[in-house]
């Protein structure tokens, strides 16, 4: 679980379900970004907003 916890009060159940609060497209960008050198993200998944999510750390090969 990543995100702001949702609840699991019935209200707060999507069919059952935790609700969704984090976009899985954010955390491919991330990826591509902090990995791969991708600088827009926003050529791969249009309308994203970028935010760093601080999941990938950036490291280097030697």
């Amino acid at each position: 679980m990543y995100g702001r916890w949702p609840g699991l009060a019935a209200s707060q159940l999507i069919d059952g379900d935790l609700a969704l609060t984090t976009d899985c497209r954010a955390v491919i960008a991330e990826v591509l970004r902090v990995r791969c050198g991708l600088s827009n993200a926003a050529s791969v998944f249009p309308g994203l907003s970028s935010s760093a999510l601080g999941l990938v750390p950036a490291w280097r090969l030697t």
